[in-house]
């Protein structure tokens, strides 16, 4: 098979559920077996980084790969981007510095030369400041859902990281003048827990007019970053 020179990066944060579906990697074996070049990007995990650690190893493996093109025979010109879960918000905020030179500035990261063709989101938990809230429960959500799900995603530390506050929502970088790739976004009403994350996004672009498709799932039995 003649392979397309095409490139998927796969920011997937491999805790909690993400990783034990696997389906992440069933989507990256798939476009693999279509001809696909495929790169997935690991980084390291908390508790023992801060957020902002892990976008910096992110951007160093994103430079790593501009640097070495020739060599894995990739075509910068075709580079899409995905993420899964809490990798969809990794994507989107990856995307929302690369058009944001004075976030990246602020966060004193590499300067990329490097344009998205596209995104794709699946199952994207973008508001990680407001994830975690358990319906009808205002107060479990405040004082256990909420800190609950950042202890989490962000370790233990993440109180004390002062650039938690910039990087856990990427929207706030996102505006109608904001320069986004197309950016597709997938998920399914029976990921009761974060369907809503999917939609409020879906929204707010809709409110902006930020160029974008939206996908929602309607099988019963499609739950959470399920087999897409």
């Amino acid at each position: 098979m003649e392979r397309d020179k095409k490139f998927i990066l796969e920011a997937l944060l491999e805790i909690q559920d993400n990783c034990k579906s696997g389906a992440p990697y069933n989507i990256c074996g798939a476009m693999c077996q279509k001809g696909y070049d495929v790169i997935s990007l690991g980084y390291r995990l908390v508790d023992d980084v801060l957020l902002k650690d892990i976008i910096f190893d992110i951007f160093n493996g994103l430079k790593y790969i501009i640097s070495h093109k020739d060599e894995l025979k990739i075509d910068l010109d075709k580079v899409y981007l995905t993420g899964d879960s809490a990798g969809g918000h990794l994507a989107l905020l990856v995307c929302s510095i690369l058009s944001n030179e004075t976030l990246t500035h602020q966060l004193d990261l590499p300067k990329l030369d490097l344009k998205i063709s596209a995104t794709c989101l699946n199952h994207a938990v973008p508001y990680t400041d407001i994830a975690g809230r358990l319906d009808n429960h205002p107060i479990l959500t405040k004082y256990v859902g909420q800190p609950g799900l950042i202890r989490i995603l962000y370790g233990k530390n993440f109180k004390h990281d002062v650039f938690y506050k910039l990087l856990a929502n990427p929207t706030l970088y996102i505006n109608k003048d904001s320069k986004l790739c197309p950016i597709l976004i997938l998920t399914s009403e029976a990921d009761t827990r974060y369907y809503y994350q999917s939609k409020m996004l879906h929204d707010y672009f809709d409110f902006i007019d930020i160029k974008h498709e939206f996908i929602n799932e309607k099988d019963e039995k499609a739950y959470h970053v399920f087999n897409v």
